[in-house]
């Protein structure tokens, strides 16, 4: 209660002191149920939220976790002898850095057009696996320019789409291939000349006998983004548990104001539910000597006060 509020023995053990506590104690059992509900159901919903969100976020970006490390080690190795299989899946598909360097680097010999805008692709060398994780220092600094935005499930939706949206077919005699970035001469992401690209063709089967190759930093987003809607429908849930514990309180208070306020007729009966008369309701003799527990005292039939016949009250 928000203030000390006197009830004395007398209320207590009256009538309405009764109803009272009855009521009040209704009201805390909701008020309890209400948060049991919350901290069941959607309270460890939020409980570490950010640090679990920032790690699936984390394994989307890099493919691990990146305590304790820096750019020349944050990032995954891609699997694979060579670029045509470090560029296709499964390996692009374990962190979008790999498909960076595969799309958005030249390598100095055969691949030297800068496919990701003039004058702006770094020239980083990589021809095995091991050499790929120290390349991203190369990238860090520019990953870094672009401008934070607050992570948020729609913000997600948005960027997949965006990237998905980039895919390209390409059809060559050899095959065909669905791919982001640029490419000629062939169905895979090779070593070619003005050539740049990651092939995510086996995400996309394209025979009914094939069978998708999962991507799966697109799943470690996804993982992000359903934490991301439990969390933010805990806080909304939480927001209205608080709001409607705070209402029932207050009723709880106006229950207590009610009774130290209101005329008490305490029952003299040690039986505490015992009923005692409510006589001074009546105003008036026939009304109050209706009520075998009442008599009236007064003067003419409306000038008087109705009490408790003695050993009723």
């Amino acid at each position: 209660l928000t203030k000390k509020i006197q009830i004395s023995n007398e209320q207590k053990l009256s009538l309405q002191g009764q109803a009272a506590a009855r009521q009040a104690a209704a009201i805390t059992a909701a008020e309890l149920q209400l948060k049991d509900s919350y901290n069941n159901r959607y309270k460890p919903d939020l409980d570490e939220a950010a640090t679990k969100i920032k790690a699936d976020l984390e394994l989307a970006a890099f493919g691990q976790s990146t305590a304790g490390k820096n750019p020349n080690n944050k990032c995954i190795a891609p699997t694979g002898g060579d670029r045509q299989t470090m560029c296709a899946l499964p390996s692009v598909g374990k962190a979008p850095f790999l498909t960076l360097l595969c799309v958005c680097t030249k390598d100095g010999g055969t691949a030297t057009t800068d496919i990701c805008g003039n004058a702006v692709t770094p020239t980083l060398t990589w021809t095995s696996p091991t050499d790929a994780p120290a390349q991203y220092a190369g990238l860090d600094a520019i990953c870094k320019k672009h401008t934070n935005a607050k992570v948020t499930s729609e913000f997600i939706f948005q960027k997949l789409g965006q990237l998905f949206g980039m895919l390209k077919t390409r059809t060559d005699n050899a095959g065909d291939m669905i791919h982001l970035g640029s490419h000629s001469g062939s169905q895979h992401c090779d070593d070619r000349a003005a050539s740049a690209c990651a092939d995510f063709t086996k995400a996309y089967p394209l025979t009914s006998s094939a069978a998708a190759t999962a991507i799966a930093w697109e799943q470690h987003l996804l993982d992000a983004v359903e934490k991301l809607k439990k969390a933010d429908h805990a806080h909304q849930e939480k927001r209205r548990t608080e709001a409607t514990i705070k209402a029932l309180r207050g009723q709880v208070e106006l229950v207590f104001n009610r009774t130290a306020a209101a005329k008490i007729y305490a029952t003299k009966s040690p039986n505490p539910i015992a009923n005692p008369p409510i006589c001074d309701s009546h105003k008036s003799n026939a009304t109050c000597t209706a009520d075998s527990s009442c008599k009236w005292e007064g003067k003419t039939e409306t000038d008087g006060t109705c009490k408790p016949k003695e050993g009723e009250g």
